[in-house]
């Protein structure tokens, strides 16, 4: 008998110290929370605050992220100056005017000069892209005389020094080159997700 009235001694002791926890717990939750959130004194109402609380900050984090990567500088921010196909939303009006058909996957900026050109290509990394350009380049007709690779992070952006070959399949105008070259990078993304 002296047993059990034991056991029941301790466990209501034990019951009461977890109380005496809880309610030290959510003394220091309703500290904390803004007034709006934990005005009655209830523990579900308590509860109820924090997490609606705590959704809040979550939602208000998220924001304040998407406004940091929105307003972080891009290192190539400023190397366009007319590119004809554009990833961005405040691209130049040339790009919109070209390319309404599909949105662009890389950034591509063509200047022609005679019969050669220079190309500046941004966009995402991808396995053998740099290889796959330049084959394509020889079968438009299109020589590499000199080329430059930058990468930061997943983005790489590829100069190139091109001479418009006799047999070139594309009239040496900056616009169809363009054209080619985004074509190419578009094919190249595809492969790469399948």
């Amino acid at each position: 008998m002296e047993d059990k009235e034991y056991l029941r001694m301790n466990h209501i002791a034990v019951e009461r110290n977890r109380r005496k926890q809880m309610n030290y717990f959510l003394s220091i939750l309703k500290f904390m929370m803004p007034p709006s959130y934990s005005q009655p004194n209830d523990q579900a109402s308590i509860i109820e605050g924090t997490i609606n609380y705590l959704k809040k900050l979550e939602h208000r984090l998220q924001s304040l992220e998407t406004q940091l990567k929105a307003t972080k500088p891009n290192i190539f921010s400023d190397f366009f100056m007319f590119p004809q196909y554009s990833t961005t939303a405040s691209s130049s009006p040339s790009s919109h005017y070209h390319h309404k058909r599909l949105p662009a996957v890389a950034d591509v900026e063509v200047t022609m000069v005679e019969k050669h050109a220079n190309i500046k290509v941004l966009t995402k990394t991808r396995p053998r892209l740099l290889f796959k350009i330049i084959n394509e380049f020889y079968s438009l007709g299109l020589s590499t005389l000199h080329l430059n690779l930058t990468t930061c992070k997943d983005m790489s952006l590829f100069t190139f020094s091109v001479k418009v070959e006799a047999d070139c399949q594309l009239t040496p105008s900056g616009n169809e080159v363009a054209d080619a070259v985004h074509d190419v990078v578009r094919r190249v993304h595809k492969e790469s997700l399948c």
